[in-house]
């Protein structure tokens, strides 16, 4: 940030008015950001000893060997530890085969404590900010089984043994799964009450991209920084339309809602899309766009988007939280005026409370060195 204070205008930027802005992995680095700190939970002994290994690795003393080996040869390391190392906190779970067994550490000094903590207690920036998440955050990684993801989607167990958060105890994953509840008449994937498999229960209680880790990063930026700097400049959503190009199997408009969905639409060429995908990407593109230059995503949106209230919008955000639903123009929408389906939500109940169960106190106690 330093950096791009001292060069932004020589590239036409202004210095006192910087946007940043992040998606997944980069996500997580605004988080950090906001908090002065990192989203992974080690102790600093634990990269310097893989530093080690990774020099030993290729026979070089530990500065020749970062300055001599190629690229892909340390992405090959990387994933070789990451096979081989335990994770060792809540947003670090086994996805894709990698455990993101290199990043960010606490280091007593400029990192003092993990993401979540420094929000809960307030140590966060007080800058206009938006954070989302998709509906089915981690379906795409869930979906099928392999050796490194061995959650079928048939699976009928949601206990300690399926558990991939580390440092739970027995007792509390069992208090987890509590919050979970299954019910094959009734649910959703992620916003309801219920869910409709354990399968859906599972990718959203006890993996890296569920309540835990990705879906619940909006209610945690939402919550801890309305409580810390009140909510008239924080917005939040959930996104409601699966990614461009999706398969929708001639079920308009209907797919699932995969992580970086909302990237795409911020991303892909519009002449690449499908008209119900384009109405989707101009209007978020204007609510973004909006943000980025004037601090607020209502000042430029297009006229026929809803206005996007603030977290807060309802005077009270603990427990009736305001976001916005970005998603297609369904034929039962009465507004034809409208040419997509966006609207706003109030967060469930409980959803809030199984999000709030993974930030409390005692959870990121046990989950953290």
């Amino acid at each position: 940030m330093v950096w791009v204070k001292q060069n932004i205008a020589a590239f036409g930027g202004n210095p006192h008015d910087i946007t940043i802005m992040g998606q997944s992995g980069g996500g997580w680095a605004i988080a950090a950001h906001l908090a002065r700190a990192n989203v992974h939970h080690r102790k600093i002994e634990i990269p310097k000893r893989r530093v080690g290994q990774t020099a030993q690795l290729y026979g070089h003393d530990q500065l020749a060997c970062f300055r001599n080996t190629s690229v892909p040869a340390l992405v090959d390391t990387f994933q070789t530890f990451s096979t081989v190392i335990g994770t060792d906190g809540i947003f670090t779970g086994k996805v894709f085969g990698y455990q993101g067994s290199f990043g960010p550490t606490i280091d007593g000094v400029t990192l003092t404590d993990s993401v979540t903590r420094l929000f809960r207690q307030g140590k966060i920036a007080n800058v206009p900010t938006i954070a989302g998440s998709t509906t089915d955050e981690g379906f795409d990684g869930y979906i099928n089984a392999t050796q490194n993801n061995p959650m079928p989607q048939n699976t009928t167990t949601l206990d300690p043994s399926t558990n991939r958060l580390t440092n739970l105890t027995d007792s509390q994953v069992w208090e987890a799964v509590s919050f979970y509840p299954v019910n094959a008449s009734y649910g959703s994937v992620a916003p309801d009450n219920f869910f409709l498999s354990v399968f859906k229960a599972y990718w959203m209680a006890l993996g890296l991209f569920g309540d835990p880790g990705i879906f619940g990063s909006e209610r945690m930026v939402g919550r801890w920084m309305s409580q810390a700097h009140g909510p008239k400049n924080i917005w939040t959503y959930r996104f409601n339309a699966p990614a461009v190009g999706s398969n929708y199997s001639g079920v308009y408009p209907l797919a699932p809602m995969t992580h970086s969905s909302d990237n795409s639409y911020l991303q892909s060429p519009l002449a690449s899309m499908k008209d119900f995908e384009k109405a989707i990407a101009l209007e978020f593109r204007a609510y973004i766009s909006s943000f980025i230059c004037t601090g607020d995503p209502n000042t430029a949106k297009l006229p026929t988007a809803p206005y996007w209230s603030h977290y807060g919008a309802l005077g009270e955000f603990v427990n009736s939280p305001v976001r916005l639903v970005p998603q297609f123009a369904f034929k039962s929408n009465a507004n034809k005026t409208f040419p997509t389906s966006t609207q706003l939500e109030v967060a469930q109940k409980a959803g809030i409370e199984r999000i709030d169960f993974w930030q409390s106190s005692h959870i990121l106690d046990s989950i953290r060195y």
